[in-house]
């Protein structure tokens, strides 16, 4: 119908960059330029946990569930990616950075199956790990 489901999720003190559903469609990840990332229960509308505000120094363009729901893959124009695994049902988020030659990333994505991470700087480039 076009019609709103539920109000805004306010928490983020800037704009929101990049949201994405958890693969069940119970949890809502969303990053922001305030530098942070935050999750939400889809059901009630309420944050999980504290905000995860440790990984990045700048705002964040893209946040992405791996398939299993279990891995939140996040990316900022700070030239790495966050890989964090979290708990849903405190909202803890424990991460290990990508660094290396990489670039200002724009987007991240994983692949169907999960096997793949691909991210797309800046500068319109595309990359993959595995």
């Amino acid at each position: 119908t076009g019609a709103a489901l539920g109000g805004p999720l306010r928490g983020h003190s800037s704009f929101v960059n990049s949201v994405c559903f958890s693969p069940d469609g119970k949890y809502l990840a969303s990053g922001s330029s305030d530098s942070t990332i935050r999750l939400w229960n889809c059901q009630t509308g309420v944050e999980v946990g504290e905000p995860c505000s440790h990984h990045w120094r700048t705002s964040v363009q893209s946040v992405c569930f791996s398939p299993d729901g279990k891995l939140l893959a996040s990316g900022a124009y700070e030239k790495t990616i966050w890989l964090s695994g979290w708990d849903p049902n405190t909202g803890v988020q424990r991460g290990t950075p990508f660094t290396g030659d990489m670039k200002d990333v724009s987007s991240v994505s994983f692949s169907s199956d999960g096997r793949l991470l691909l991210a797309r700087y800046r500068d319109g480039s595309p990359a993959t790990w595995d």
